[in-house]
């Protein structure tokens, strides 16, 4: 029987829109440096961590944008909707935005209080 919302997601670039990859590019060039992985060889070394750290942070930085107050939170609820929970099979596989701000609060308070 399969959770809903699944509880095991695969990820992949392919799923991200031209401005996630374009956000996921950027951030895995701050992040790369600090690691084994060298994207231009394209080795094996730390590839998987940069490119999940990188792509987890495309799609956490709405709720880090609503979090720290850096930008209109009814655009970003918009964004969030039209980004993620406007289809029935988004629907299906993401929270609605009140569910993805507590899931997130959970996840991250302890830590955004400390900063």
């Amino acid at each position: 029987m399969q959770a809903v919302p699944p509880r095991l997601i695969i990820h992949s670039d392919s799923t991200l829109n031209k401005t996630e990859k374009m956000l996921r590019v950027s951030i895995e060039k701050r992040i790369y440096p600090l690691t084994k992985y060298d994207p231009i060889l394209d080795n094996r070394d730390d590839r998987g961590e940069v490119k999940t750290l990188a792509y987890i942070a495309v799609k956490e930085l709405i709720y880090y944008l609503y979090t720290k107050n850096l930008s209109d939170k009814q655009a970003l609820k918009y964004l969030y909707r039209y980004q993620y929970h406007l289809t029935k099979r988004e629907k299906l596989t993401n929270p609605n935005w009140n569910e993805f701000v507590d899931d997130m609060n959970d996840l991250y308070q302890a830590f955004l209080k400390n900063k």
